[in-house]
């Protein structure tokens, strides 16, 4: 677990040195996801369920929402006293369409009960703690099982990694510290030897740089790319405004964790001749959605059930609220989970071409975040990372401004103090460096943009660059 004093020695340590110890974290890594039996028998069942008739589909789901109303009732306390107020027991729940006897679980109410939802079925030993980086600028910690974390990434690779296979090399852009933030020479990646990984920083992607990046995946023979659509698309748009090409070129980008614009996607797939496959999903493990080769969306029915609330509709298309009972977390189950997200649905007898059952998910309109430019010229993605679980925040909000400084807007909670604010200024330092200007400001409330969606990075900074769109300019 990484702390002020390792990320300090590894900071200081020699490049060779750090990637020993990625490589360390990617055997544990992989000890976790994939060297287990659980994630052999979870391969093997979805690789048998790509064939299951819409019956054997539905009376699966039907079982599988029975086993966890059960085990929610019998071991959560917080569910055991829904189900009391209410008036209900289990066998009420025996259909997904009896899920509505329920209330909408919202992300405050997973904050202030705590352990209350934590089954007591569950071995401490047995848990692994996770969180959020938060729609509304808030963290949300819960716990998985580590049978739930290997039945996620036997879904990762039966569903979200089409075409290539566990063996193959690959290159990953996500918000990693792989590399010291004060590094100015190259090489700007690391490399996770067991997992046949190389991780490359997002916080080092500037003018002076970026021919290195395009240099070394030139230079690699990665079979795909996996990460953040916002990093992808920064190298992308550089080669397609320097007239750059990549010689060794992947057969697949898989985007995840942001929203994938079509621009986002048009220049990823110009610069490296390729085909993007997005998908969508989060850390609660509600909803899991693979996009097919007509670039629709699909509901993974395996992985949890999908309630789409509506909103509106327009001529052809309904936008709907994104509601998830998921089937993978025994320890801290989430039942009819608010995602904060929508997505916009294909209406009436709109089928996708690819046969699929189910809606025709044409977007999701999930986290949009900004670019943020330092003044040395990195372009930086998902920087609202730096608010941590256990910081007493209600809500915050990252804005840069015309002149390039950043304001941090904040609504407090009891607890906030001085110290607060040197670890924020700390996990910025760590991504952006020390020579960005920073304001506090303190708020009772954050406005909405005009969709009514919470964005936890705006950016109002127009770089010379004419090559990088910053901003979600619909937003």
């Amino acid at each position: 677990m990484e702390n002020s004093v390792t990320r300090r020695v590894y900071d200081k340590a020699p490049v060779w040195l750090q990637n020993v110890a990625v490589g360390l974290a990617g055997l544990k890594m992989y000890q976790q996801r994939y060297g287990n039996a659980i994630f052999k028998e979870a391969i093997e069942f979805l690789e048998q369920s790509l064939k299951f008739s819409k019956t054997e589909m539905d009376e699966y789901r039907e079982e599988q929402l029975q086993i966890l109303i059960q085990h929610s009732y019998d071991t959560v306390p917080y569910y055991k006293e829904l189900f009391s107020n209410a008036g209900l027991s289990p066998d009420d729940i025996k259909h997904s369409e009896d899920l509505k006897l329920l209330p909408v679980l919202m992300k405050e109410t997973v904050r202030v009960n705590g352990e209350k939802m934590l089954s007591c079925d569950v071995q401490r030993r047995d848990l692994i703690s996770v969180h959020t980086s938060g729609t509304t600028g808030k963290p949300l910690s819960f716990w998985w099982t580590k049978e739930g974390v290997a039945w996620e990434f036997a879904f990762v690779w039966a569903r979200r990694r089409e075409g290539v296979s566990f063996d193959d090399p690959f290159a990953t852009f996500n918000s990693r510290m792989v590399v010291p933030i004060n590094q100015d020479k190259p090489p700007f990646w690391r490399h996770n030897r067991v997992l046949k990984q190389t991780l490359f920083s997002i916080y080092h992607m500037n003018e002076d740089t970026l021919d290195l990046y395009v240099r070394m995946l030139s230079e690699s023979n990665f079979r795909y790319y996996a990460g953040y659509p916002s990093a992808i698309y920064t190298i992308a748009s550089y080669m397609i405004d320097q007239g750059l090409r990549c010689d060794s070129v992947p057969i697949r980008v898989f985007t995840s964790s942001e929203t994938l614009t079509d621009w986002q996607r048009r220049a990823i797939e110009k610069a490296f001749n390729t085909k993007v496959d997005d998908s969508y999903t989060n850390v609660e493990q509600s909803v899991l959605l693979t996009q097919c080769k007509y670039g629709n969306y699909h509901v993974n029915y395996e992985y949890s059930i999908v309630e789409f609330i509506p909103i509106y509709t327009e001529r052809d298309i309904t936008l709907a609220k994104v509601i998830g009972t998921c089937f993978l977390n025994k320890a801290m189950p989430f039942i009819r989970y608010d995602t904060g997200d929508c997505v916009e649905i294909k209406t009436g007898d709109m089928k996708c071409p690819c046969g699929h059952e189910g809606p025709a998910i044409t977007k999701i309109h999930g986290r949009e975040d900004d670019l943020i430019i330092t003044p040395a010229g990195n372009v930086v993605g998902r920087i609202s990372r730096i608010f941590k679980p256990g910081m007493p925040i209600r809500e915050s909000q990252i804005v840069q401004h015309e002149d390039g400084s950043l304001e941090i807007i904040i609504v407090q909670q009891s607890g906030y103090s001085r110290d607060t604010e040197e670890q924020l200024l700390d996990e910025l330092s760590k991504r952006l460096g020390d020579s960005t200007q920073v304001r506090f400001t303190y708020t009772d409330l954050i406005p909405r943009g005009k969709s009514g969606k919470f964005r936890a990075v705006i950016s109002h900074y127009r770089p010379s660059k004419a090559w990088l769109q910053t901003t979600h300019l619909n937003g």
